[in-house]
Parts: C-alpha cells; sequence; structure tokens
C-alpha cells in the first residue's frame, strides 16, 4: 500500500465508535494515514465505508497480547521506518455503579482494558 499522509500516521485503538471512530475520520479528512482498531468484521466495515484509503482498520483487542503483537506487525509492514506521529489510547470501559456493587471479575476487566490495556499498546 502506498499511501502518502500528509501529515504521517496515527493509531487510534477503540475506533468502533463515539470519540474512537469520530477521531479517526477526523483525522483521515485531516490528511493522517489511520490505523483504527476494532474488534469486528462490521466495524471495520463502517469505518472503510466512511473513510479513504488512508483509514486502515486494524483488528486488535488491548487485552490480548498476540492480538496486540498482529496489530503491530501490520501496522510496521505499512509504515516500515516511518513511525507513528501518534498514538491514541482511546479503548476503554466503564461502570455507572458503585465500585462495592460491581463483581470483582467485571472489576478486573475493566482494569485489564482501562489500565493494563492501555500500557500494553504504549510499550509496543
Amino acid at each position: 500500500m502506498d499511501i502518502h499522509p500528509k501529515f504521517g500516521s496515527v493509531l487510534i485503538t477503540g475506533a468502533s465508535s463515539g470519540i474512537g471512530k469520530a477521531t479517526a475520520l477526523n483525522l483521515e479528512r485531516l490528511g493522517f494515514r489511520v490505523f483504527a482498531t476494532v474488534r469486528n468484521d462490521e466495524d471495520a466495515q463502517a469505518l472503510r465505508s466512511e473513510g479513504s484509503e488512508r483509514l486502515i482498520p486494524v483488528f486488535m483487542d488491548v487485552t490480548d497480547q498476540a492480538s496486540i503483537d498482529r496489530a503491530k506487525e501490520q501496522v510496521s509492514q505499512v509504515i516500515g521506518n516511518e513511525g507513528l506521529a501518534g498514538l491514541i489510547n482511546n479503548a476503554g470501559v466503564g461502570f455507572i455503579s458503585p465500585l462495592e456493587c460491581v463483581p470483582l471479575d467485571e472489576l478486573r476487566w475493566m482494569f485489564e482494558v482501562n489500565v493494563f490495556g492501555l500500557l500494553a499498546c504504549m510499550v509496543q
């Protein structure tokens, strides 16, 4: 793929919907090459239909190291030694409930996504 972005390449986690998707589409329209992480084909297709060839959906789950490694390899194949202009760690989950009412396994999962997942993407 020979796309010459105006401002470089960025990777956005959690780009399936909401702020992540809006950010991915906006940066792509500004001239960035955007690697937008999603977890299913339906979300990838939606991004492809709304963006240009500079918007590249990447399948990744921030709680799965093998998934992160595959995404890193995919991005590296496209950008080579260029590197990323930025990483936007947008993936996240939340609960609207007092902590004492959240089952411990759900709270652990929230930390996996919001803390450890964020860090796993940064150290790559």
